[in-house]
């Protein structure tokens, strides 16, 4: 059986699986600089599963998002190419944790 879904509705259900997924994150918010010299912020967001595994890291000085390939699986239903990904996780990223990452790269393993 097939089902024709639009271009509009395919972005729709795409944020809203990431929107579960975020649910279930448990975000930790750090200051790299602290204990430093430095009067200027370092923020790291961190985002963890259930497991205790880095799903996501935003670095604000490099204003880089890091995702863990696992994180977008779900997403692979409705064929986006990597940069569909990069661009629906940035704007969905922004919208939604209020941070506007710069770049955002996908990675296999984002442990430390």
């Amino acid at each position: 059986m097939k089902i024709l879904i639009t271009e509009n509705k395919r972005y729709q259900l795409a944020y809203k699986i990431l929107d579960d997924i975020l649910n279930g994150l448990t975000r930790e918010d750090t200051d790299l600089n602290i204990g430093k010299d430095s009067v200027f912020s370092n923020h790291q967001v961190s985002f963890f599963d259930e497991n205790g595994e880095k799903i996501m890291e935003y670095q604000e000085t490099k204003g880089e998002l890091y995702v863990a390939r696992d994180f977008i699986s779900p997403l692979k239903i409705f064929s986006f190419d990597e940069e569909e990904i990069n661009r629906l996780i940035k704007w969905w990223f922004t919208n939604r944790v209020r941070i506007e990452p710069e770049d955002v790269y996908l990675f296999r393993d984002l442990r430390d």
